[in-house]
């Protein structure tokens, strides 16, 4: 998952980096951390001086795979978790590595748990065992039992005789149930097979109440963690196993392993297409929610111009918890859809940037405050941005912020053909930017779940992407580039 508990964060215990996006690599002599241009800014800050930042897309700097084949020689071994690693990015590791070999961990052996579990200073948090409960088909618009079988459907076209689902937002979606597992991510830990005339869901048995089983009725429930052992256990000739595409990273490599060679059948989860196209009902669920999130944002920008302009103190944080409040009034809402990025002067120019004591700037009059924020509802999910100045903003500052708005408005009002290709219209955002010599250095837009993720495959609005996903019509994406300015 691209969000995880706080139990999985291994890489941010191992190194001090908290982005969401990051892959730590560890030698007998060197550690390095690699992350795009959204996080360049937070790991220089994160990382102590121990540790290699790897900018990925910047000129002359390694892949990951460049770098181990100049770090190690043949016959040496990569160890990893293949619990926690896609099994198409395992494979690719394989077949670029050569004589220098990928080593499976045993599933019960990972080794920054290891060290984790016995480290008396930082202790690993617990999972959490909330209770699943039902998203209503009020809200989702179809059973769960018609999901299944058009599921079934799509396995009979491409006669497999079993799926495995792994992304947690396509189980919860899948079955019209929603949890806590995760924070902002309304999803639970599970994982599901479905064959001709079963459905099994693999999930802590804590979790599941009454309600839940009497509403799940003929689907088998598993403890999950015999999800495993059960795979060894599977015959069938062909197994429909989710691939990487867009956000999502498919089944990992010890699932893909699980089952035999000649049945495996690696493939864009169906999944994941169809919660992507959401149906009538959905499409108006993410409407209302946005309505609704219209007024708690309006009432909070309101509130915080009168403030600041009175002279009252208003820091970074003070503000996220205030708009939170508001969120909070509205009908069904379930809380934020991520961390608040609430960043005043230099601080706003951190993509992706989360407040701290240690960093918490007060709000006036002589910079830009910028706010990305969202919230989860029972009929939706947002995720909105906006830059105010509560002073007088510079020339330049009015220039960008102009010129972001007009590639904004040319993305929104943009009428295109179904199936045209996300990275298509990614110059009508930049274009006006373009024009004066001026970039950002992260996608203009991302899909966005129904009541689920606010990051949702497989759309992903960005010219320098490397795969191209087709708008369908039913999508919500977001036309989401933000005004960066380093001071």
């Amino acid at each position: 998952s691209e969000y995880v508990a706080p139990a999985d964060k291994r890489r941010q215990y191992i190194s001090g980096f908290s982005g969401s996006a990051g892959t730590a690599v560890i030698t007998q002599d060197k550690q390095a951390v690699w992350s795009d241009g959204r996080y360049f800014l937070q790991a220089e800050d994160e990382l102590d001086c121990n540790w290699l930042l790897m900018k990925e897309g910047e000129p002359d700097v390694p892949t990951i795979l460049e770098w181990l084949k100049l770090e190690l020689t043949s016959g040496m071994n990569i160890s990893a978790d293949s619990t926690l690693i896609g099994s198409s990015e395992w494979l690719n590791y394989i077949k670029e590595l050569g004589d220098i070999n990928m080593i499976e961990i045993d599933e019960n052996l990972n080794l920054v748990d290891e060290v984790w579990g016995n480290d008396n200073v930082t202790s690993r948090p617990p999972y959490a065992e909330d209770e699943v409960f039902i998203h209503d088909v009020t809200y989702a618009g179809r059973s769960w039992e018609e999901k299944v079988d058009d599921v079934r459907a799509e396995m009979l076209a491409q006669d497999a005789d079993l799926i495995i689902l792994t992304a947690l937002d396509e189980i919860a979606w899948l079955f019209n149930l929603r949890g806590n597992d995760i924070p902002y991510n309304p999803v639970f830990r599970s994982y599901v097979t479905i064959s001709a005339n079963e459905s099994n869901l693999f999930i802590s048995p804590n979790k599941v109440t009454d309600a839940v089983r009497i509403h799940l009725k003929d689907v088998n429930i598993f403890d999950y963690d015999n999800f495993l052992s059960h795979l060894d256990s599977i015959q069938a000739n062909k197994v429909m196993i989710p691939n990487a595409y867009s956000y999502a990273g498919g089944a990992s490599y010890a699932v893909y392993s699980r089952i035999v060679e000649e049945a495996r059948f690696l493939v864009t989860s169906p999944v994941l297409l169809m919660k992507a196209m959401k149906n009538p009902t959905e499409i108006q669920g993410m409407r209302n929610a946005h309505i609704k999130d219209a007024v708690a944002l309006c009432d909070f920008l309101c509130f915080m111009e009168k403030e600041i302009k009175a002279g009252n103190d208003w820091t970074e944080i003070s503000a996220a918890n205030k708009l939170a409040d508001y969120r909070g009034e509205q009908d069904g809402e379930k809380g934020l859809s991520f961390t608040t990025i609430s960043g005043f002067g230099s601080n706003g120019a951190i993509i992706h940037y989360k407040p701290t004591s240690a960093t918490d700037k007060t709000i006036d009059t002589s910079s830009l405050y910028l706010l990305d924020s969202g919230g989860q509802y029972l009929d939706g999910t947002t995720d909105v941005t906006r830059t105010m100045h509560y002073g007088t903003p510079t020339s330049l500052m009015v220039e960008t912020y102009t010129r972001v708005l007009m590639g904004q408005i040319d993305l929104a009002m943009a009428v295109f053909p179904d199936g045209t290709m996300d990275t298509r219209t990614d110059i009508l955002a930049r274009g006006p930017l373009y024009e004066i010599g001026l970039d950002y250095n992260h996608g203009t837009g991302h899909g966005i779940g129904m009541f689920l993720s606010v990051h949702e495959a497989p759309t992903q609005v960005r010219i320098y992407g490397v795969e191209d996903h087709p708008f369908r019509y039913g999508y919500f994406f977001s036309d989401g580039k933000k005004l960066y300015l380093l001071e």
